[in-house]
């Protein structure tokens, strides 16, 4: 059956959406004798780094094939009038999206996940301003912080950034894609050498699994402190679960008091429904080496976000940036936020923000500037 069968298979059985795999893998070079460059990373000869892959990825066909897919999704659109999704996996640069892009394509934007893991609000705003200067005109941008291929965000930024990386990500223009368990800020489960299943970390043997299996996020979704997290009733899960899931799983931060990480993402993912965060502007404000902030504007309303991606406290005084702006509202803050509470107001002279504290401000009247 050919790709494009397959697709007509699910289109025919209602399905409305599609996510395309590593799809610079669909094409490699006819003539299998050609040996690829060394690509000169600082990797070892075992690593799939190792060489410059001219021959097997990335290869002229692929784009019009791409082409000939979404030709199919406007066939059916045209048909009965709904829109479909098609999202495909592609890690590189701009120029190289840019190009998918002109297939009629809808690349991933992996910006964020390449964050470094002790970044500065100035890294912050780069990746993002790295999509939305470079995206072609009339296209709409993206943004994923997480994958199955890559660390968790408790993992690789620490527990105490999962709601502050959550906000950052509900709140830019642009569709968000959210992994499994980031909502709940799950954590990665250790699995011993006998424990691992994933063939690349497999591959590397028990002295460098550790280093390169993709097991730790992808255990199962942690849905109840109950045995096995309430994902089977069965005694033993594929891989095993997460660290701390008694705690950390649907039923016990939906029924919390205190505010939780599921908590949170529902509001942020309710915000996200207004017109302001929907096709709202997107402008950058105060940025530090701890702080990255930015107005979202439309719809007559206008809202401001301030998160400390950082390591240290830090209090800004927005006052600078604003004009006729005395007080702003919270309408939402991260469960560690001490200095104020929800539907309260503050004062702009002075905000103290821990690491991993985020606000979203409600602006009334005045302007602000960036």
């Amino acid at each position: 059956m050919g790709n494009e069968a397959v697709l007509r298979f699910w289109l025919d059985k209602g399905v409305d959406g599609f996510r395309v795999d590593a799809i610079e893998k669909l094409y490699a070079d006819v003539d299998v004798t050609l040996n690829e460059p060394v690509s000169g990373l600082n990797v070892t000869p075992f690593q799939y780094e190792y060489l410059d892959h001219i021959y097997t990825s990335n290869q002229p066909e692929t784009n019009p094939t791409i082409k000939d897919w979404y030709s199919v999704l406007d066939e059916y659109r045209i048909k009965d009038g709904k829109e479909r999704y098609m999202v495909i996996e592609l890690y590189g640069e701009p120029a190289l999206r840019n190009k998918l892009y002109e297939t009629g394509g809808n690349p991933f934007n992996f910006d964020l996940i390449d964050v470094s893991t002790n970044p500065t609000g100035f890294e912050i705003r780069d990746k993002i301003l790295n999509e939305y200067d470079n995206l072609p005109i009339g296209k709409w941008p993206n943004f994923v912080l997480g994958n199955h291929d890559r660390r968790r965000v408790s993992h690789k930024f620490g527990p105490l950034y999962v709601d502050a990386y959550n906000m950052l990500l509900l709140t830019l223009w642009g569709t968000p894609t959210t992994y499994y368990g980031e909502e709940i800020g799950m954590r990665e489960a250790y699995l011993t050498w006998a424990e691992t299943v994933d063939p690349w970390g497999r591959n590397y043997g028990p002295d460098g699994y550790q280093q390169f299996s993709r097991d730790p996020e992808r255990t199962p979704m942690q849905w109840t402190p109950d045995n096995q997290a309430g994902f089977t009733t069965g005694s033993k899960t594929w891989l095993p679960l997460g660290e701390n899931h008694t705690t950390i799983n649907v039923q016990t931060e939906q029924n919390s008091k205190n505010l939780t990480s599921l908590q949170l993402y529902k509001q942020l993912a309710h915000l996200r429904q207004t017109p302001v965060f929907q096709s709202g502007t997107f402008q950058v404000t105060y940025v530090s080496s701890n702080i990255f902030s930015y107005i979202r504007e439309g719809g007559g309303e206008k809202y401001l976000i301030i998160i400390n991606f950082g390591k240290l406290d830090d209090t800004v005084d927005l006052t600078p940036y604003t004009h006729g702006v005395s007080t702003l509202t919270v309408v939402a803050i991260t469960p560690g936020v001490q200095t104020t509470t929800e539907h309260s107001t503050l004062n702009l002279d002075k905000i103290i923000l821990k690491p991993g504290d985020g606000l979203v401000l409600q602006i009334q009247g005045g302007t602000v500037v960036g």
